[in-house]
């Protein structure tokens, strides 16, 4: 059974860096409370090595330096097949100015013709992505293939010198097919270059992707394994990006102390939009019709008082109670009355007060001429 490992990384660099073990544990970040905590001593297997190649002096990159990135693997016969991102699993490299793109590069290693380079020599330091390939190898054992969403073209985007940010619904990776090629095999140095970069800015990047264990071992020569060895860096999937801090927290604005280093709105959220919501400071809660906590009634209206519409025809239900107001258990919401009005004998001095309600009146005359001639036997 072929296995498939994933990983999640994340590089944050502002200088010429060393392996990658010790820019790690130089980088961690010791806040509990953040996405990306690393407690010291816990280095990933899988991690990105930024290798500086050159600086300029002169052309059309004076003043910037050239650098290649590299993806460490966990073991020799680790193939790495892609670097992906999506929504969830973000892919970023970022300088703090732009990515210097020659004229007649591309926006991957195999696109880039080395035997230009003595012509156009700031070609050889052009910006690309890879997997193992560099343009002085010659013929790649496979072409570098690429794929970016309809909504977010980091193709297009990286060639015109800006930032590769990959973390849309739809997703975008760069990749080669695990066929037997080794371009994607880390080796002894158990590294595959993934990227150069030429800039005169800071460079810093989240890194994610797939790669295969055991090459060699599977159908024609590929990478093959029984074995799932996935692989997940600290840094949660939803963690904001900032590439100024070491250290990234779920709410935007926060900084290494996971203090507000900006301003914090009438809701007390920092860096937040304000009373912008349904109820102001937030939406309206769920089971409710309006900020007030109001629920629909039987009919549909906010806060009304129909508690039943059995037939649905549109109108409330008839309450059945007592209708009359001089019982003692006239019920105001009844609209039916169902001969259940009770009414309390009052003692009095009034003999003919035959209802007892204090008074006589016609109605105690009409109750005696109701009853007159009956036999009291």
């Amino acid at each position: 059974m072929r296995a498939l490992s994933a990983f999640i990384l994340v590089l944050s660099c502002f200088a010429i860096l060393a392996p990658c073990e010790h820019v790690l544990a130089q980088e961690l970040c010791n806040d509990p409370e953040a996405c990306n905590y690393l407690p010291a001593g816990d280095i990933p297997e899988v991690c990105v090595e930024l290798e500086w190649i050159a600086d300029h002096e002169s052309g059309l990159i004076a003043g910037q330096s050239t650098y290649r990135m590299y993806l460490h693997l966990p073991a020799a016969t680790d193939f790495l097949s892609a670097i992906s991102g999506s929504a969830g699993d973000t892919v970023r490299i970022q300088t703090t100015t732009s990515f210097y793109q020659d004229g007649i590069g591309d926006a991957v290693s195999t696109g880039a013709n080395s035997a230009l380079f003595t012509f156009f020599p700031e070609l050889e330091y052009d910006s690309w992505v890879t997997i193992g390939h560099a343009p002085e190898d010659g013929t790649a054992a496979t072409p570098i293939s690429t794929i970016a969403s309809p909504d977010q073209n980091w193709v297009v985007e990286f060639e015109a010198g800006q930032d590769i940010i990959i973390d849309d619904l739809y997703g975008g990776l760069w990749y080669i097919l695990n066929d037997g090629n080794s371009q994607g095999l880390a080796g002894d140095d158990q590294r595959v270059l993934i990227a150069q970069l030429t800039t005169d800015g800071d460079i810093s990047a989240f890194i994610s992707g797939q790669f295969f264990p055991d090459f060699g071992t599977g159908p024609g020569g590929s990478a093959n394994g029984d074995i799932d060895n996935r692989f997940n860096s600290p840094l949660d999937g939803n963690c904001p990006f900032n590439e100024n801090a070491d250290c990234f927290y779920a709410q935007a604005g926060l900084d290494c102390s996971g203090i507000c280093d900006g301003v914090v709105d009438e809701c007390g959220v920092c860096a937040g939009i304000g009373a912008a919501f349904q109820c102001g400071c937030a939406n309206i809660p769920d089971g409710h019709c309006d900020c007030d906590g109001n629920q629909l009634d039987a009919l549909g209206i906010c806060g009304g008082s129909c508690e039943e519409d059995l037939n649905e025809d549109g109108l409330c239900d008839a309450t059945a109670g007592c209708t009359y107001a001089g019982a003692s258990n006239f019920e105001p919401a009844a609209l039916q009355d169902d001969g259940s009005c009770t009414f309390e004998t009052q003692d009095n001095d009034c003999t003919f007060d035959n209802n007892d309600d204090g008074v006589i009146s016609i109605v105690d005359l009409l109750d005696f001429l109701s009853v007159f001639g009956y036999s009291c036997d």
